[in-house]
């Protein structure tokens, strides 16, 4: 019996040990599940960002940037790419947020100066714009084809005056387009929100396609409920989706019905 009972005993404890090691293989199989190894080939995003901070070649960098499906990944693999490489980034990428991504990291003025006049994306020349410093803000002055680009360079530096830019005091020759181009480019100092509305009102009533992206950001920016339906019901489809955007952004729901008539698009 007591040979039995010590054989009983041991079995017990074998089964209970065998049970503990199952567990912590379960446990350690559980935690590589969701944390992944170090792997550039892993569906574990945080896997990715893992790897991606332990590389330092370029073209893998790059190409993790340009193709990975998450944008976190490419973020932490967009900020280790050299100047070059962001600029190569920024032309190549079919991505905005990547685009923007690679202007965020980059510190160069003189591809700044470039992106900024020549990027065939508003946006993209909106943030090349914002990160340009004094100097360069200079020479757009003096070498910009684009007239916002001069008079939001002009501004920045406290040259004019966002009231002499909209009204025309003091000889600026600065016309409605580039007033309206100025303001969406600038971040400080800013012009009064009822210069900004007037300005868009008289802006669309004129027709003109040249500022539409400008017209989007300075609703997103300076807009609200009234001038969200002006866009709405002005006759120019872009503005209409832009006012979509304002109203999504601010939680209100577009309904068809009697709208506002103020202005429409080319009326003048």
């Amino acid at each position: 019996m007591k040979t039995e009972n010590s054989s009983l005993t041991f079995s017990r404890q074998r089964i209970f040990a065998l049970s503990q090691f199952a567990k912590i293989i379960s446990l350690i199989f559980i935690l590589s599940s969701i944390y992944g190894c170090t792997s550039l080939t892993s569906h574990n995003f945080k896997s990715r960002i893992r790897a991606v901070n332990k590389l330092s070649d370029q073209d893998i960098l790059y190409k993790i940037a340009l193709d990975d499906v998450n944008p976190l990944v490419k973020d932490a693999a967009t900020k280790k790419l050299s100047q070059s490489m962001l600029v190569k980034l920024v032309s190549e990428s079919k991505e905005l947020k990547v685009r923007l991504y690679a202007i965020y990291y980059l510190d160069d003025q003189k591809e700044l100066l470039i992106i900024s006049q020549n990027s065939d994306n508003w946006n993209v020349r909106h943030a090349a714009f914002r990160k340009l410093n004094d100097n360069s803000l200079d020479v757009l002055t003096r070498d910009a084809k684009d007239p916002a680009l001069i008079l939001g360079a002009k501004i920045r530096l406290g040259r004019i005056s966002w009231d002499e830019a909209f009204s025309g005091k003091n000889k600026s020759t600065a016309t409605l387009g580039d007033a309206i181009g100025a303001a969406a480019l600038v971040d400080k100092p800013k012009p009064t929100t009822s210069d900004v509305v007037t300005a868009c009102h008289n802006y669309i009533r004129r027709g003109d396609d040249f500022r539409i992206p400008e017209l989007r950001n300075l609703l997103l920016r300076y807009g609200d409920k009234t001038l969200a339906e002006d866009y709405l019901n002005c006759g120019k489809s872009e503005l209409a989706d832009a006012a979509r955007e304002w109203g999504m952004a601010h939680r209100f729901n577009v309904r068809t019905g009697e709208g506002s008539h103020r202005v429409r698009w080319g009326e003048h």
